[in-house]
């Protein structure tokens, strides 16, 4: 009984290993590790892209730069108010009167 107990073990250990390496080669070589950063208005080579550097220029985009024609923050969850007049999170405000 013990030495039966000890197969199942060891299979269930060797499965969990197979399931491992199989999860970190697909990872490795699917993954998208393989492609081009844009970092500080830079565009930095990661990993071992198969395409070449992009041609379009990189600009960082400034976090909460993303203001619409009435100011409101689209990134921070803000959007125009024409009832209130004003930028508001539809979450925290309603827009009705």
């Amino acid at each position: 009984m013990n030495e039966k107990k000890s197969k199942i073990v060891a299979t269930i250990i060797l499965v969990a290993l197979l399931i491992l390496f199989a999860t970190l080669f697909v990872i490795k070589f699917f993954g998208p590790e393989d492609n081009w950063i844009c970092e500080d208005g830079t565009w930095i080579k990661h990993g071992n892209p198969s395409s070449g550097m992009p041609t379009t220029p990189c600009e960082s985009q400034v976090v909460g730069g993303d203001k619409d024609e009435h100011g409101c923050i689209g990134s921070a969850g803000y959007s125009w108010c024409e009832v209130k007049q004003k930028c508001l999170r539809s979450w925290e405000e309603n827009c009705s009167n």
